[in-house]
């Protein structure tokens, strides 16, 4: 779930709890999980972002190489 510039992930009976990213916006909107549920995408600053469930984070780019800026430019694939 997404928690002010943060993303924080649980098990679903709300055990385990840690945080996966930390931004420095006031915060991050839509997240969004992958379907292998190891990333979730999510828009911090106007960029599209994912982050992995061990906390590495990268920035999304579009087919044409510049940052992608909505989740629904971010294609999942299995």
């Amino acid at each position: 779930f997404a928690n002010g510039p943060n993303i924080w992930v649980c098990r679903l009976d709300g055990t385990g709890l840690r945080k996966v990213y930390e931004g420095n916006t006031r915060y991050v909107r839509f997240p969004a999980w992958s379907p292998d549920s190891k990333a979730v995408a999510f828009v911090d600053n106007e960029i599209v972002r994912v982050a992995s469930l061990d906390g590495k984070e990268v920035a999304v780019k579009s087919a044409d190489g510049a940052v992608a800026r909505s989740i629904s430019e971010v294609l999942w694939l299995p």
